[in-house]
């Protein structure tokens, strides 16, 4: 009965366990939205997004679903606990195979089961498609972040996005309980042994729902766990024997019965002599430390094992050994004084092998010292918006880092350190303080450095406005203002003032302005203008007074060192040393035997019609303007000479050379007289063409292809003629095609619309002779309306209406071309005239020799107002010249109303070569400008054109005209000559000028007015490297930079570097052939010397040349200008480059009314250079020349 109860028993629990197993069935959770969600959504392409679900139960993930609308590319879903920042999504629990999705809902299994407890989950899916539609609701928790479309990741991006949705989309799970373990791991077998390591693998084992790891047991102990069929048992001891066995477990924690039982005995440890390797990670080295808790960190390794390592500074050990990794600790910097120390960690193993690394480092325990400054220490400012100058140091690192604060209390965020920083202030008038904190490389703050400025936002107020000590040239303006401030005054005879005294920075509230110079009896109109040290300013309203009568009872000083020279048969030079005039000495009463014969403005004197062998006495006085006579010169007698009445030997020597079909040069020998040859008589044919005072002469206006015949012969003062030389005859070759050549280029600079003067007969002078039959053309530009006038020195008669004429109409300016054709030869002086004074004029002039001399002009073209940058002058046919050399090409450009901006460079026209290119201007007041050429051997319609680049703001007149070549004029220049001379100019120059001047030569000379004192030039640069040499013997002199070896550049660009502020400021550059290689011979300068009420200056400079045929340039700068010209004494064939003009006055912005000079020497000499000057009250000049060496 007993074994049948047993049985029974046993029967009833396995008929239990049946049933509960039968009914027990799996039990189906869903967590996630198994709703279909009301919005349609898309565009979710390369995103990876999670939405929150919350799990009410434990049970273990089957599957994921997602309900897709429309169906596109890929889909993967996953699942992700909360373990990251905030609940957020975090490690990858489990995910589904890539999906191809179809409409509704998309089904998958997860690719391993997981059991998952009851709390909160993130639902993820990726798609690779934007076309993939989906259904979601603005309701519940999201994530999301940008990555590439692919597996999930194993981790969530802690920088994912937040979002307030979630999708149709769920997971499902089964709460069935696992209670079956995994099979038991078989083949268990060892892998490798070593002296400390065994490693083992075996046959993976199966399980209902999945192999979550196995346990690996050492001599029946559990050592390890692995996810893989492989694991690695360390730390054991060499030659032993050890037991292994492996069992399974699932992730419901079911295990497996262990395997079988496999030995595995280690091997014997090897002799160790290899050392271990040890590196220091921190800090990094050179880096700077401070402060009590330093980390140092270092890592190491060994083939067998590291024993420890040991920290040391400088040798020493610091804190205990360190037997484990990580091998790290905490030092205190402070033990050690500040400054460089070596930092090191040794290692070692327990063989004894030892390893070390060592680096440099710094310890700095100090802070930086700093100071900071506003606006360079400015006292006050007008504007919230600074400039802070910082300074700061560190006794033994480097300083890294500042911030700022307006308070004291608040700083910015840390910057890098720099030396200036833009800052704003706070509002309100009132004392800013601003306050810098440095920082150094230890990271140790310093205290705060602080400096202050006044914010001033309101102008000075002006009071009691008068014109006080009215005269008939000048009257004292006088005013106060509530606060220190500087003085200026604008005043002129319309409403329109047109004259600026200069700034006195001086801070007063008294202000006294002297006007001087002024016209008597005029009504001067003024306005006084006035800046606080902020920079404030406050101009008051129009204000007027009237000049006086000038009454002037005093009469100049008595000549005195009256004498004579050159005493001849008839005639006597008289000279005297100069009076003086508490106004001006206006000229000179010359006496003879008691009565007056002549006037003069001059020195000196000829009186000629004179009786041979007789006694005359001769007095002068000085006189001015109001007719104040000063008592007489000392008295001298002159005895003349007796007659003369025996000729001039006969010249000799003759001869003829034809230099071209339409000149001859002829030569001879000089005659002798028993008082002195005054000149020679040059017949052709039999006919007088000409006289000279040269033993040479160029006959021009010949025909070719004829022969001529030639005589000469001497006269003297007396009248007495030679008789004819032996006549040589010469024969013009016949007319053969010629290329036109550019002889020599002049362009001026500009008076512009607000910043210039208006003025008439604008004096244009040329560097060089004009050859004869060369041919002249001349560009100008002037307001519309007005009518010029075109003269020269030379007799040459111009055209009376232009070659070509571009017209921008009213409130516009014209730009035409005037042609001279076949001038005659000589030094020339070119007028511009205008029936009343301009403002502005440009001017350009060019020579070219083998031009037409009787119809140069083949073809002109002309356009106005053409908006920049790229221009035209409209196309152009010339007429067909292609068997005498073709035609010249002729193109200038000029701004067709006041100027809005300015080009930063001229780029030339196919074809055409830059003659010069004016973008000196740096204010949007100027006169941009720039002229072209180009030689076309075949005829053809062409088109002139140039680029104005930078410049879309301004419009600009374009002009052109065809030259006909033909044989004629001179050839071209040889020896040391200048090809061109460009005037540039511009009222406030920056600390960097950029200057482009075309250039053909191999000697560059850039010369100006302003001494160092007033400009300082620090170097000048080129872009082509060239090197640029200052000749300026003392700081106040006009300076002159030239670059030798030189070559020809028509892109050439010049930069002027300048330190400091500059007032108003003109350069002429000299475009020079033919120079030595080494151009300098001598050098001469004069100081700032005081002419006040003066008219004339001597010896200004004096120069000593050492050489034949070089080329001496003189600068003068003048205090108060104009300069008006040479005064006597300077020899016949100097060259005055300035234009001067009616109405000049000093700062005039054409040329800053100064003087600048060039004479050409045939042989060492010693050339004194004399000027007349305005005589003003208060004046000073300098001047600096230098001697050019010409090549072999």
């Amino acid at each position: 009965m007993g074994k049948f109860r047993q049985i029974y028993w046993r029967f009833l629990v396995f008929l239990i366990a049946f049933i509960h197993s039968f009914f027990a069935t799996a039990a189906i959770v869903n967590f996630g939205e198994t709703a279909v969600t009301p919005n349609n959504d898309s565009d979710n392409a390369n995103l990876v997004l999670a939405q929150q679900a919350s799990l009410s139960q434990s049970a273990t993930l089957q599957s994921l679903s997602f309900y897709v609308t429309a169906a596109a590319g890929k889909l993967r879903l996953g699942v992700y606990d909360a373990s990251g920042s905030g609940g957020s999504p975090g490690k990858k629990l489990a995910e589904t195979p890539e999906i191809t999705p179809v409409v509704g809902w998309n089904t998958a299994n997860v690719v391993s089961q997981v059991a998952l407890p009851a709390g909160t989950y993130w639902l993820a899916y990726a798609t690779n498609s934007n076309s993939l539609g989906f259904r979601n609701s603005q309701t519940g928790l999201s994530r999301y972040y940008a990555a590439t479309y692919g597996v999930l990741p194993a981790t969530f991006a802690t920088s994912s996005s937040q979002g307030a949705f979630h999708f149709s989309f769920y997971g499902t799970l089964n709460t069935m309980p696992d209670t079956t373990p995994p099979s038991v791991p078989g083949n268990l077998q060892w892998t490798f042994t070593a002296p400390t390591q065994i490693g083992l693998a075996w046959t993976a084992s199966s399980d209902n729902i999945g192999v979550a790891g196995y346990h690996i047991y050492r001599n029946g102990v559990q050592v390890g766990t692995s996810s893989t069929t492989s694991f690695t048992d360390s730390g054991l001891a060499p030659l032993t024997t050890y037991a292994y066995s492996v069992s399974a477990f699932d992730a419901a924690a079911n295990e497996s019965a262990q395997s079988a039982v496999l030995s595995v005995t280690t091997t014997a440890l090897p002799i160790d002599v290899t050392p271990p390797t040890v590196n220091l990670s921190s800090p990094p080295a050179n880096a700077a430390v401070s402060g009590s808790s330093v980390s140092l960190l270092a890592t190491a390794s060994d083939n067998v094992g590291v024993a420890g390592v040991q920290f040391q500074v400088d040798g020493t050990n610091i804190g205990s050994q360190i037997l484990t990794a990580p091998y790290s600790m905490i030092w205190n910097s402070l033990t050690v004084a500040n400054g460089p120390h070596v930092l090191s960690a040794i290692a070692w193993d327990a063989a004894g092998n030892t390893a070390t690394a060592s680096f440099s480092f710094i310890v700095d325990n100090s802070v930086p010292s700093g100071s900071i400054l506003i606006n360079n220490g400015a006292s006050a400012t007008n504007s919230t918006a600074v400039t802070l100058t910082l300074n700061a140091s560190d006794s033994f690192s480097s300083v890294t880092n500042m911030r700022l604060s307006n308070n004291g209390t608040t700083f910015n965020s840390p910057v890098p350190y720099a030396s200036t920083l833009s800052w704003i202030l706070t509002s309100g008038a009132g004392i800013k303080t601003v306050y810098v904190q440095f920082m150094n490389a230890a990271g140790n703050w310093s205290p705060s450095f602080s400096t202050t400025i006044t914010l001033d936002t309101t102008a000075p107020t002006q009071s009691s406005i008068t014109a006080t000590n009215i005269t008939g040239n000048s009257a004292l303006v006088g005013w106060t203002t509530n606060e220190p401030a500087t003085s200026q005054v604008e005043y002129g005879t319309t409403t329109s003032y047109g004259n600026l005294t200069p700034i006195n920075s001086t801070l007063v509230t008294s202000h006294k302005v002297l006007l001087s110079g002024l016209k008597a009896k005029t009504t001067y109109y003024y306005r006084v203008r006035a800046k606080d040290a902020a920079g404030n300013e406050a101009i008051s309203g129009r204000n007027s007074f009237a000049t006086t009568a000038v009454v002037d009872t005093t009469p100049p000083s008595v000549p005195t060192n009256l004498s004579s020279s050159n005493i001849g048969v008839s005639s006597v030079t008289l000279s005297w040393s100069a009076s003086t005039d508490n106004v001006a000495v206006t000229g000179y009463k010359i006496y003879r035997n008691g009565t007056q014969i002549a006037t003069t403005a001059s020195t000196s004197y000829q009186d000629g019609g004179l009786l041979a062998q007789t006694t005359y006495t001769y007095a002068v006085n000085a006189y001015d303007a109001a007719g104040n006579n000063s008592a007489l010169s000392n008295s001298i007698n002159v005895l003349t000479l007796p007659p003369d009445t025996i000729p001039p030997s006969i010249p000799t020597g003759l001869t003829a050379t034809a230099l071209s079909p339409t000149q001859a040069q002829l030569s001879w020998s000089p005659s002798t007289d028993n008082v002195g040859v005054t000149g020679y008589f040059v017949f052709r044919n039999g006919v007088q063409v000409a006289t000279t005072t040269s033993t040479s002469y160029n006959d021009v206006g010949l025909s070719a292809a004829t022969t001529y015949t030639y005589a000469v012969s001497a006269g003297d003062a007396a009248g007495n003629i030679s008789a004819q030389s032996t006549a040589v005859q010469v024969s013009t070759p016949a007319l053969t095609p010629g290329a036109p050549t550019l002889i020599q280029h002049v362009a001026s600079s500009t008076n512009p619309i607000g910043l210039g003067i208006p003025g008439n007969n604008f004096k244009i002078p040329l560097p060089n002779p004009i050859g004869a039959g060369d041919c002249l053309v001349l560009g100008i530009s002037y307001p519309h309306g007005s009518s010029p006038v075109i003269t020269d020195s030379n007799g040459n008669i111009w055209p009376t209406s232009p070659a070509a004429i571009a017209d921008a109409g009213a409130g516009g300016f014209v730009n035409s071309i005037w042609v001279l054709p076949n001038a005659q030869s000589g030094q020339t002086l070119i007028t511009v005239s205008f029936p009343s004074a301009v403002i502005p004029l440009n001017y350009v002039v060019s020579e070219f020799n083998n031009i037409d001399t009787v119809n140069p002009v083949s073809g002109s073209t002309s356009l106005a107002s053409l908006r920049g940058p790229a221009l035209s002058s409209g196309a152009i046919s010339p007429a067909n010249n292609d068997a005498l050399g073709g035609n010249v090409i002729w193109n200038y450009y000029a701004i067709s109303s006041p100027a809005q901006g300015n080009p930063t460079s001229w780029s030339a026209g196919n074809g055409f070569s830059l003659l010069d290119a004016d973008i000196a201007w740096t204010t949007n007041q100027g006169f941009p400008h720039a002229t072209q050429f180009m030689l076309q051997s075949s005829a053809a319609t062409i088109t002139p054109a140039i680029q104005s680049v930078g410049d879309s703001a301004d419009s600009f007149n374009g002009v052109a005209v065809a030259l006909r070549a033909s044989p004629a004029g001179s050839t071209s220049p040889t020896g040391i000559h200048i090809n061109k001379i460009l005037h540039q100019t511009t009222n406030i120059p920056p600390s960097d000028w950029s200057l482009q001047i075309p250039a053909t030569g191999n000697l560059r000379v850039l010369s100006t007015a302003n001494g160092n004192n007033l400009t300082n030039i620090t170097s000048i640069t080129d872009n082509e490297g060239g090197t640029w040499y200052k000749l300026e013997a003392a700081g106040d002199e006009p300076q002159i930079w030239y670059s030798p070896n030189a070559k020809p550049n028509s892109n050439l660009s010049v930069t002027i570097h300048i330190s400091g502020q500059s007032p108003t400021m003109t350069f002429l550059f000299w475009d020079i052939s033919g120079a030595a290689a080494s151009p300098l011979d001598t050098t001469a300068g004069v100081p700032s010397t005081d002419v006040s009420n003066q008219t004339t200056v001597a010896n200004m400079p004096t120069i000593t040349t050492t050489v034949a045929n070089d080329l001496i340039i003189a600068v003068v700068g003048d205090g108060d200008g104009p300069i008006l010209g040479f005064n006597s004494g300077v020899p016949a064939g100097a060259v005055f480059d300035l234009v001067t003009y009616s109405g000049e006055i000093d700062l005039d912005l054409m040329e800053n009314a100064d003087a600048q000079a060039h004479f050409y020497s045939s042989s060492p000499l010693t050339l004194t250079w004399n000027w007349r000057i305005t005589a003003n009250p208060s004046n000073s000049v300098s001047a600096t020349a230098v001697s050019f060496k010409a090549g072999p």
